[in-house]
């Protein structure tokens, strides 16, 4: 598996790899998944995304492309927004080594610090960012579907 920056040929796959996520996600219903996804990456956001100079998208790639990290760069702080693992690519460690490439990545643009957010009843997100070193600390809200959830958000230095 590769980690590389995403490309606007790439648009497609991350649609597919975050619409797949949210599916599997226990707390949202398929439509709320899917009109999330067409929310949040849209076809056009997602291309001035992946070419925006603040913004950070890698991908991983097996064959093709099976998850991506979505993060902004601000000053000494980094925000990892969203990582995705398509479903059947779960377990393998792709999750954790896109999080450290993403980390790095923002390391070399002079983040002193990343902070990454995942929804509250999200078990298994919670899980991966204390596994990979994080520390809730904060619960704000997220508006999905035209709906408000709590978003625990966690916070680890980068050397």
């Amino acid at each position: 598996m590769d980690v590389r920056e995403a490309t606007p040929a790439d648009v497609s796959a991350l649609r597919s790899v975050a619409r797949r996520s949210w599916e599997r996600d226990p707390v949202l219903t398929r439509e709320t998944a899917t009109e999330t996804v067409d929310e949040w990456y849209g076809e056009e956001q997602l291309a001035a995304d992946v070419e925006a100079s603040d913004v950070r998208v890698l991908v991983a790639v097996a064959e093709d492309v099976v998850g991506f990290s979505h993060g902004i760069v601000d000053g000494d702080v980094g925000t990892v927004m969203r990582l995705y693992v398509d479903p059947d690519y779960r377990r393998e460690g792709i999750g954790s080594h896109l999080l450290e490439a993403a980390c790095r990545d923002m390391a070399k643009r002079g983040v002193e610090r990343v902070q990454a957010m995942t929804l509250a009843a999200n078990d298994p997100g919670n899980e991966f960012y204390r596994a990979n070193g994080f520390e809730r600390v904060s619960t704000g809200r997220t508006v999905i579907g035209g709906e408000s959830y709590p978003e625990h958000v966690y916070v680890r230095a980068v050397a």
